[in-house]
């Protein structure tokens, strides 16, 4: 600050009663008329040394004067009005008549409490305890003893005026800091919206975009199952490619906006290791087979069987770190090994590497892997593809679950990425094997192959279970081994040969084993064999290994083997075979010549109806909302209609009634269309909003099969015994329709039924009184009164059974369906419950709640009907605990169909 601006504001102000004071003040600071000898005489005896020059002693100040305390009051006041206030005042404090010095300052600061204040005084007036009482700390104070110094005058005003200058000027920093404040908390408002504003829009893109995706690669899949030539299923491979690879881009650029806005919230559920480490490597077989490189696993026996934590976002970092190994390895072998890096206090780090054999990675590339839209280099993008996201967004992930990722590295050596993950445990953190192999003491394994990378993997896993493991190469000198081990009586248990040997050594291997009956051997066999889905027809052979081999898939090929054998019915010793096709055998279907169409959005609710029709020999054509049908049935005629209720674009209320109209403009004389609702809801408003729509009858969901075909056949009989075409004729009276949409009552039996469907109760006689199977099953889920922990199957198995007709192969089909459809509906219920829209909440919820239903997976569709009153209620300030809890019901249906229902389809078959 320059000397023009300083001096302009200093300004002094004089209070005393005595005139002579006033004079004496204007002397010191009167830098014309003063002579300065005397006052660098003094200076220079106070501070010792040379004299200091008078212009820097000197102040340039206006001085003015008041002569009593009222009279200063109102100059100060009045200075600082006209915006050239005092930096400093002089106060006597003895001023007749009116106030004291004192109070004076009192007054002033009442006012203007920055004023700089002298007290001129003398101690027998105030001594200092009197003046703090009246004026209390202020750094604005200072006392001046009477009779003062000229020397001592002109530096206190000098050293106040300088206070005062940077008083002035922080004042103003500060009036700027808080400018700047506040235009920072604009922009950070602006870029908030803004970056809500990006989520919002990269959410509704994904979605719109992945809709139709997801029916492209649906649809190319449907394709593929077609008989194709070669140039067509080229042309189909390189669609259903090409939709995969966008698909992917888009869920990528999502979760790295989800991140970014801080968005993505992780769940905490408990779930089964080994069912993501078996899926993660599932899908990656298929990468891995079409370049000819083995997928090798190894898992951590003292990884527990139950962690706590986010499943879903741990499986997106092992399948991007593995899908990155493969796509950058021409030839050997992708791993994973998951271990246990420590374990306290409830807590344990799991550490993942994924090794591979590709190309590596330069060290001075290493910092810039983890960077977003980053590479190893320009031709690797070219040639390799992708978005650059992928490891970002895996570093993110690592982090956010308490953990870090980092990679080794050589060019032309491979590479190694390792990450690890902070979970909860289980209240008993033992590994998923470990009682298992306690008691497998002395078992001894016999491991053959001249594969060192499969063979060596193999021995890993089995020696990290504590089983003595001994391995050949040659399967010659394996059966040799066999049979010393037999005459010493010290057999090996099991044999585990890798199946690319020559035939002749397999043999030879087998043989040995069928003639000590002490060996079981199992057959490694590749990827997609279809030895490994078959019973062993070879003696001497217990089952086969697919490849690739993880610890789960080894461990339960190992209890098979130990198994004691079975009698067959020869009464010799059999090993237990695998396990049956899962088709049931039924005669061929004789078709009837009916038209039904059926119109229902849902393609798990369509696959599910239009199977229990086939099943009882009739066909139907599918529209997927009430617009479609509507159009149809202007252009062709049917014997029955089957229509959901709840559809897009226009549901089946609607639909319903323009079918209604159109045949009111057609000629009377004949029956009215056969409308069969189809619908989840079977409340006195619901049945009502049916007949005022003109709908002949309804079937409720969950469908079941005897009450679909009996309603459908009981209508098919009345339109039987009608006569002419169906053109003009008028909509349905109230007499006219079925008495289960009049009276509530169930439909009647079929001719020959003598039994109430399943999952009804005994004597049942209301709609209302129909237990759909997860009622059936626990009544009290029902009424939203059972405990939050669930223990039932997640699948109900005898509506399965009498839904399909113990047909597990399409079960399984459509099992696979619900889990893609599923979960794409989860994510959409997620944001609408994220951005409040509790209608299209509603409209998720109720999607998942019926398809759930029609697969018999109760809990999900229990909990589904939750969120969905939420939503009509909109209310849904609890929506996301409900969330939460249908993504672990669905974590758990998920291992269920993975881990149980293998075995009810060989109970069942």
């Amino acid at each position: 600050m320059n000397d023009q601006v300083t001096n302009a504001n200093r300004r002094i102000l004089i209070i005393d009663d005595n005139q002579d004071i006033h004079a004496d003040f204007r002397k010191v600071f009167d830098s014309t008329q003063a002579s300065t000898s005397k006052i660098d005489q003094l200076e220079a005896e106070l501070f010792g040394g040379g004299a200091i020059p008078s212009d820097e002693l000197l102040l340039q100040v206006e001085v003015d004067s008041a002569f009593h305390g009222q009279q200063g009051i109102e100059m100060a006041l009045e200075a600082a009005r006209q915006g050239k206030p005092y930096y400093m005042a002089f106060v006597d404090v003895r001023m007749p008549p009116g106030i004291d010095g004192i109070q004076t300052i009192k007054a002033i600061w009442k006012e203007l409490p920055d004023l700089q204040c002298v007290i001129c005084t003398a101690y027998s007036d105030y001594d200092w305890n009197a003046i703090h009482r009246e004026l209390g700390t202020s750094s604005n104070l200072l006392i001046l003893k009477k009779p003062f110094d000229a020397v001592e005058v002109l530096q206190l005003a000098q050293s106040l005026a300088e206070k005062a200058d940077l008083a002035r000027t922080a004042k103003q920093y500060l009036v700027e800091l808080e400018q700047q404040v506040q235009q920072l908390e604009q922009a950070r408002t602006a870029a908030v919206a803004a970056s809500r504003a990006k989520g919002e829009f990269l959410a509704n893109m994904s979605h719109e975009l992945r809709t139709p995706l997801n029916g492209v690669i649906g649809m190319g899949q449907l394709l593929m199952d077609t008989p194709l030539t070669a140039q067509q299923q080229r042309y189909v491979d390189a669609a259903r490619l090409s939709a995969k690879v966008l698909l992917q881009l888009i869920n990528d650029v999502l979760d790295f906006s989800k991140i970014e806005a801080g968005r993505l919230e992780l769940e905490a559920i408990d779930f089964d290791p080994s069912t993501i480490i078996e899926r993660v490597i599932s899908i990656i077989t298929d990468q891995a087979r079409q370049k000819g490189l083995d997928v090798l696993c190894f898992v951590d026996p003292n990884l527990p069987a139950t962690l706590r934590g986010d499943p879903s976002r741990w499986q997106q970092i092992l399948i991007n770190l593995l899908a990155n190994a493969v796509k950058f390895t021409a030839e050997g072998h992708v791993s994973l090994d998951v271990a246990v890096e420590s374990a306290q206090q409830g807590e344990l780090i799991v550490r993942c590497q994924v090794r591979d054999t590709g190309i590596g990675i330069p060290p001075e590339r290493l910092p810039l892997l983890f960077q977003c839209f980053s590479q190893v280099d320009s031709s690797t993008t070219r040639k390799y593809g992708g978005t650059g996201l992928g490891l970002s967004i895996c570093k993110k992930l690592a982090e956010m679950m308490g953990g870090e990722i980092g990679v080794e590295s050589e060019p032309g050596q491979g590479a190694t990425f390792w990450f690890t993950v902070r979970f909860g445990s289980s209240a008993t953190p033992t590994g998923r094997y470990a009682e298992t192999v306690a008691a497998w003491d002395g078992l001894r394994v016999l491991l053959v192959g001249d594969s060192p990378t499969i063979v060596s993997s193999i021995q890993r896993q089995i020696g990290a279970w504590q089983i003595a493991c001994e391995l050949v190469g040659d399967g010659a000198v394996a059966a040799a081994r066999l049979r010393e081990a037999h005459t010493a009586n010290q057999r090996y248990q099991i044999a585990i040969v890798d199946g690319t040997l020559a035939e002749v050594k397999l043999d030879q291997l087998s043989a040995v084993a069928a003639a000590d009956q002490e060996t079981a051997v199992l057959v490694i066999v590749p990827p997609g064999d279809e030895r490994a889905d078959q019973p062993s027809q070879q003696p001497g052979i217990a089952g086969y290994l697919c490849k690739p081999i993880t610890a789960s898939r080894l461990f339960n090929a190992m209890m098979l083997a130990l198994q004691p054998p079975s009698q067959s019915a020869a009464g010799q010793p059999d090993r237990p075979s695998a396990p049956r096709s899962r088709s049931r055998q039924r005669g061929p279907v004789v078709m009837k010549d009916t038209r039904i169409l059926l119109v229902e959005d849902n393609e798990i609710n369509q696959q599910v109806a239009s199977e229990l029709l086939r099943a009882a020999g009739y066909r139907c054509d599918i529209r997927a909302n009430g617009r479609e049908a509507v159009e149809t049935l202007a252009q062709a005629e049917y014997d029955v209609v089957l229509m959901d209720c709840q559809m897009p674009e226009m549901d089946g209320y609607e639909a319903t009634r323009a079918v209604r109209q159109m045949e009111q403009s057609r000629a009377a004389g004949h029956r009215p269309l056969p409308i069969i609702a189809l619908t989840a809801n079977a409340m006195a408003g619901d049945r009502q909003r049916c007949l005022e729509a003109g709908m002949t009858d309804y079937v409720k969901k969950p469908l079941n099969r005897h009450e679909l075909i009996a309603t459908l056949e009981r209508h098919l009989g009345n339109r039987e015994q009608g006569t002419g075409n169906r053109e003009q004729v008028p909509a349905p009276a109230a007499s006219q329709v079925a008495p289960a949409l009049v009276a509530g009552t169930a439909p009647a039996p079929s001719a020959g039924t003598t039994s109430p469907p399943p999952g009804t109760r005994p004597g049942a006689t209301s709609a209302d009184d129909a237990l759909s199977p997860a009622s059936a099953v626990a009544p009290a889920l029902v009424a939203g009164t059972a405990p939050v922990t669930v223990t039932a199957p997640p699948l109900d198995r005898q509506s399965l059974i009498e839904r399909f007709l113990g047909d597990w192969e399409f079960v399984e089909n459509i099992l696979e369906k619900f889990q893609q459809q599923v979960g794409v509906d989860l994510e959409e219920l997620e944001r609408s419950i994220h951005a409040r829209n509790a209608e299209q909440a509603a409209l998720l919820a109720h999607r998942i709640k019926g398809a759930a239903a029609n697969v018999s997976a109760t809990e999900v569709s229990r909990i589904a009907a939750e969120l969905e009153r939420m939503g009509r209620a909109a209310s849904l300030d609890n929506a996301g605990e409900r969330l939460v809890a249908l993504r672990g019901e669905k974590q758990r249906l998920e291992q269920f169909i993975r881990d149980e229902l293998p075995a009810w389809t060989v109970e069942t078959t």
